[in-house]
């Protein structure tokens, strides 16, 4: 299981979490950005949160499920079932359970 700091990957999602997809697209840029302008992504949940695991030292992996690639070369998950699967297996399937992110 990998260890990465609830506080950074708090902080990574915060720059993406109330932008609409077009925004988190021009962000992100590359095939995703391109994806999103043609409606092929119109929800980008997934790829918020693999935003934040890509900046805070749990990258996603082309091998991790069905992946659009950004400007910056780093691959984004597009559905949330595949990310479903992704937190299992480098997190763990065993919530957590806290209010703050001092808990966690």
């Amino acid at each position: 299981m990998a260890a990465i700091s609830y506080a950074t990957l708090s902080s990574n999602f915060a720059r993406v979490k109330d932008l609409p997809p077009s925004q988190v697209g021009s962000v992100i840029g590359g095939k995703v950005e391109a994806n999103i302008k043609v409606n092929i992504f119109q929800n980008a949940c997934a790829i918020r949160l693999s935003y934040a695991f890509n900046y805070s030292g749990l990258p996603i992996s082309s091998y991790d499920g069905k992946v659009s690639s950004g400007r910056d070369k780093k691959w984004y998950l597009y559905r949330v079932g595949d990310m479903k699967n992704f937190i299992k297996k480098h997190i763990g399937g065993t919530p957590i359970k806290g209010q703050l992110p001092k808990d966690f």
